[in-house]
């Protein structure tokens, strides 16, 4: 039977806020799944647990038990990231690794072979953990044979980091004394087991398994079975993600532009054959010119859209003759490195019946592509409405990847647009005596002939009050404005316009 470790990177989405905010440290600290009072609690720390904080509360009853609690929400591409780097980190320790579908942070990984690189399993898992502490991650990881045996063992791990036995007999041995409380059970289940004084697996398995499933599930049969050594899960590495790359060097460095496109399409041609042939096609690649006589220059291309051969050649041809033009070539490219990220072929979609839209979006996404490839990927951006009680706050920027239709909503009544200033402006002073004569956006606009209000705005208690008190202005050329009066900061603020 191979080897196998469980790496449990326990709450990471509350390890990355703690390595983003140095300054939370030592203070009982939680992710929320957003920045409102009656947001639930997903993970915290168990400084925040030993004064009752417990996943599920809302973060309001939350700080009421625990004052000094600090939180805020952690967006899913941020712990993609965070997966992503501790993946990339474990497969310098193996090549086979398997990331949990599940819970973020967990992970299984191959240990068969390593004894002719480390001398020891308990040596190769000791480097793993000082590499994911020199990260910036907590980890706990268990060496043993089977993928459900070494999870337990890692989930009951709170001071020891490493857990290592040397025989499968061995291993069932030591998972019998782990708590059941440490385990994925329903609480229900936990409570009415913990009442028949069933406290671990050792305990579990003894139990006869005839009701066992009628009565608990089947989360308390699987978790039995495993404690008896009949169930070891199924290993699942994800394929190791070898970047594809191709480089060139020039005895006579490529003077122009036209060269280096030149180039670019013979050493690329090979490998838009060879990955179109594996049914893969490109989407997105990076070019580094080694420049005579200069630094080198790396960036990225990409596409709404990934291609196969000719057309990808030809697309990424455009978008680096776009982004050429804003690189000075000093006295010529002495090597071209490409590294291209691939991605399953999708068919053409049948389009024999489907109603053909107005506008093209396959030529719109094509346009995105090459702004992107002059300006960079933050170039494109779209709004997207998040859940915050601030008007400023209520939206944030996202890449936009693709041009996509619009889908407007029917409504019974047009309805207002206001359009909000990513900060409030901040307004002149409103005199006492002004009245509704203020001049609040300048003698062209005209007085203010009506103020409609106010509009009381509340909150933020939990971090740093804010009070402010909201006004519809009507200027005498008849433009709407929308205003606020902040009692914190003494002085009205401009929000935006009503349309």
């Amino acid at each position: 039977m191979d080897r196998l470790a469980c790496v449990d990177v326990r709450a990471l989405p509350l390890q990355l806020c703690l390595r983003a905010e140095p300054a939370w440290r030592g203070r009982p600290a939680a992710v929320i799944e957003r920045d409102a009072p009656g947001a639930r609690v997903l993970w915290l720390d168990e400084r925040a647990r030993a004064r009752g904080v417990l996943p599920g509360m809302t973060h309001a009853a939350a700080l009421a038990l625990a004052t000094e609690l600090v939180a805020r929400p952690v967006a899913p591409e941020e712990i993609a990231r965070g997966v992503a780097e501790l993946r990339l980190a474990l497969e310098r320790f193996s090549p086979a690794v398997e990331s949990s579908a599940d819970e973020p942070g967990l992970f299984w990984v191959d240990v068969g072979g390593l004894e002719l690189f480390y001398a020891t399993a308990d040596a190769w898992a000791a480097a793993v953990h000082a590499a994911l502490k020199e990260l910036g991650f907590s980890s706990a990881i268990a060496v043993g044979f089977r993928r459900e045996a070494t999870f337990a063992a890692a989930r009951s791990l709170v001071r020891a980091k490493v857990w290592v036995v040397p025989t499968p007999e061995r291993e069932l041995a030591e998972i019998a004394r782990v708590e059941l409380a440490r385990l994925d059970l329903a609480p229900d289940a936990r409570d009415e087991l913990a009442a028949l004084g069933v406290r671990t697996l050792g305990e579990l398995a003894r139990l006869p398994a005839s009701g066992l499933f009628v009565r608990f599930g089947p989360d308390v049969v699987r978790w039995q079975r495993i404690a008896a050594g009949l169930f070891a899960g199924e290993f699942a590495p994800e394929a190791l993600a070898l970047p594809t790359r191709a480089a060139a060097d020039f005895e006579e460095p490529l003077a122009s532009a036209e060269f280096v496109l030149a180039a670019f399409e013979e050493l690329a041609a090979p490998v838009f054959a060879k990955l179109a042939a594996r049914g893969r096609a490109v989407k997105s690649l990076v070019v580094t010119l080694s420049l005579d006589g200069a630094a080198q220059k790396t960036f990225g291309l990409a596409l709404a859209t990934p291609k196969e051969l000719a057309s990808g050649i030809r697309e990424f041809r455009r978008l680096l003759a776009l982004r050429l033009e804003r690189v000075t070539l000093a006295r010529g490219v002495e090597r071209l490195e490409l590294e291209f990220e691939d991605v399953a072929a999708l068919p053409d979609e049948p389009a024999l019946f489907a109603e053909r839209p107005k506008r093209d979006l396959a030529a719109a996404s094509r346009a995105l592509d090459r702004l992107r490839a002059v300006f960079g990927p933050d170039a494109v951006v779209a709004a997207r409405l998040v859940e915050r009680h601030l008007p400023e706050a209520s939206f944030e920027w996202v890449r936009l990847e693709r041009a996509v239709s619009p889908r407007p909503r029917v409504v019974e009544r047009p309805r207002l647009v206001r359009r909000v200033f990513a900060t409030p402006r901040a307004l002149p002073p409103k005199e006492r005596h002004e009245g509704d004569g203020w001049l609040l956006a300048g003698s062209i606009r005209g007085p203010v002939k009506k103020l409609s209000g106010p509009y009381v705005l509340s909150g933020g208690w939990w971090k740093s009050e804010v009070r402010r008190d909201y006004y519809f202005a009507e200027l005498a050329c008849g433009e709407w404005l929308w205003v606020f009066y902040d009692h914190a900061r003494r002085r009205w603020f401009w929000q935006g316009s009503v349309a």
